[in-house]
């Protein structure tokens, strides 16, 4: 069946196609005739045009939105009536809606699931300064610009606090939609306030980051009992690749009790843009030195360098103990730190060399290459001589000195 409101105009808005409808009237797409610009047109249903408290209610609630001049808040062009229909025309966002996007793609990847949403909790801080509670968060009224713009939508059931308006329902009658609820508009409770929108922000990031949805049910009476009587399945269990941050968040939006239910919209916003901010290529300081790279073919003698952040002081450096296969060292040039690779081939060990792999430690002040044998052997042969040379003195000495002595008696 044809909309017959499709073609047709409401004061200077021509009607081109429908958008979206709920529960509290249509959005259609339309055109500014006057200005010439693509604007989006809500229009509440005859049925409740023609009451007039609803009629009312619904120029209030344009009247305040009006004031919500905020980047993440649709933008409210005009109010008006023409016969049976009242409607507003609001700022219009090509990108479509999150839960398009959800549809496309089932989930999404963390950083952007939480920039989507930290914008959007932007827009609902600023509802809530002005004392506007939403109730009815949810993908479908979280619209996105072609620019990666985020704007809050359809205030359809805004409720004003501190206003001295009559409540449009009785006590226990439930509104908003089933799977976004928390659990006391479930309850039908009277007094909801912001931490009911916060609660259904909460659902929108677990099912961004999931992918799902934690209430069950095919019926809506069905959703609001599971929700009533069951906590939301853990995300960590549902996605442990979430990042930590965002998964505490989501258990802090998601608490039954709204008491203890974490209650600051602007935190949100906070603790999100904290998360992208730290996100990109964050890694906590490591004490763990890296392991060395594969030593690379084309000989035994290659040996890995220990990355320089982790080298060992040059006085501690530990030195190879074998210095036929090793050059030696300049007069005053400190080791080079260089270890024997762990990886190396057991078979190239020689007879009498240390096993690959360990460090020994002569300590400090220890030469870096041992005295060489032939030098150390040079100095015995060398005081040998010497003691030869002066017993033999000794000996010509003592014979000279007798031969003296026998002549002169």
């Amino acid at each position: 069946m044809a909309d017959p409101l499709l073609g047709q105009q409401l004061g200077k808005y021509r009607i081109e196609a429908k958008l979206g409808q709920g529960g509290m009237g249509a959005v259609y797409r339309g055109s500014d005739t006057q200005l010439e610009r693509p604007v989006a047109i809500k229009i509440l249903p005859k049925h409740l045009a023609a009451e007039p408290e609803f009629r009312e209610r619904f120029l209030r609630e344009a009247k305040k939105l009006a004031q919500l001049t905020h980047a993440n808040v649709v933008q409210i062009y005009d109010f008006g009536s023409e016969g049976d229909y009242a409607y507003m025309a609001m700022q219009l966002l090509e990108g479509g809606s999150l839960q398009e996007l959800l549809e496309e793609r089932g989930r999404l990847p963390p950083r952007e699931a939480a920039r989507i949403v930290r914008e959007a909790a932007r827009g609902l801080a600023r509802a809530h300064r002005a004392g506007v509670v939403h109730r009815d968060i949810k993908p479908a009224n979280i619209l996105l610009g072609d620019d990666g713009e985020v704007r809050l939508g359809d205030f359809g059931l805004v409720k004003q606090r501190g206003g001295d308006e009559q409540p449009l329902t009785q006590t226990g009658a439930v509104l908003g939609t089933p799977h976004y609820m928390a659990p006391e508009q479930c309850e039908g409770l009277p007094d909801i306030d912001g931490r009911a929108d916060l609660y259904a922000l909460g659902l929108v990031l677990y099912q961004c980051l999931s992918g799902v949805l934690p209430a069950r049910g095919s019926t809506p009476l069905q959703i609001i009992h599971h929700r009533l009587s069951h906590d939301p399945e853990p995300l960590r269990r549902l996605a442990p690749d979430v990042p930590e941050p965002l998964l505490r968040l989501v258990e802090e939006l998601l608490v039954r009790d709204r008491e203890a239910r974490l209650d600051d919209a602007g935190e949100v916003a906070e603790r999100l843009d904290a998360f992208l901010r730290g996100a990109p290529g964050a890694r906590g300081p490591s004490s763990a030195v890296a392991a060395p790279a594969p030593a690379p073919p084309g000989g035994d003698d290659t040996v890995p360098v220990l990355p320089t952040a982790a080298r060992l002081p040059e006085a501690a450096s530990p030195t190879l103990p074998d210095t036929a296969s090793a050059p030696s060292a300049e007069p005053g040039r400190p080791p080079t730190g260089k270890l024997l690779s762990a990886d190396a081939p057991a078979s190239s060990a020689e007879p009498g060399r240390p096993p690959t792999g360990k460090l020994l430690d002569s300590g400090p002040g220890t030469p870096a290459t041992p005295p060489p044998p032939r030098r150390t052997l040079l100095y015995v042969v060398l005081g040998l001589a010497v003691c030869a040379f002066l017993c033999f003195f000794c000996l010509v000495v003592s014979s000279a000195t007798q031969g003296l002595s026998g002549g002169g008696f």
